[in-house]
């Protein structure tokens, strides 16, 4: 592979299931595959989050809440870091209609990448600083042997 670190990618979709969107996280899964057979990475995850998580503390006691609100959490903080904006991550409040009863809650991109280089999230998928970056644009990236990490770039352009 020529490099010293191990280059892990996560997967988060919102489903799996044969509705719409199957054929873009399939064509996604296709390519992920591709680059792990190929030694361009070393391994890869898919996590399924659905569309997001209720902010409520009981909710939140849980430990499928706890492990999507932490993956948020991590991936915002890699954003915040390297000056990025997630589009997709947003917290809402809904007040139902009926009960007037408010709710909060964090919905999350239909599909999102995570790229860790030795276990550190070293770039995400989607984001936008002067552009917009996909997931689908990272992965051709790494396939063509472009996986610097936004970190490297930050580091690059203060030695310039």
């Amino acid at each position: 592979m020529g490099r010293s670190d191990t280059l892990t990618l996560e997967l988060y979709v919102r489903s799996l299931s044969a509705e719409a969107g199957t054929a873009r996280v399939a064509a996604v899964l296709d390519r992920l595959a591709r680059l792990d057979e190929t030694d361009r990475i070393d391994g890869y995850e898919v996590v399924v989050w659905g569309d997001g998580v209720s902010l409520d503390d009981r909710v939140l006691a849980t430990d499928a809440a706890r492990t999507i609100r932490d993956a948020v959490g991590e991936l915002r903080a890699w954003a915040e870091e390297t000056g990025r904006d997630l589009p997709g991550f947003e917290e809402r409040t809904v007040r139902s209609a009926v009960t007037g009863e408010v709710r909060h809650n964090l919905t999350v991109p239909t599909i999102a990448l995570a790229e860790r280089r030795d276990g550190a999230v070293t770039w995400v998928a989607p984001c936008h600083d002067d552009g917009v970056h996909t997931v689908a644009e990272r992965l051709g990236d790494i396939s063509r042997g472009r996986e610097r990490s936004a970190r490297d770039a930050v580091v690059l352009e203060a030695d310039d």
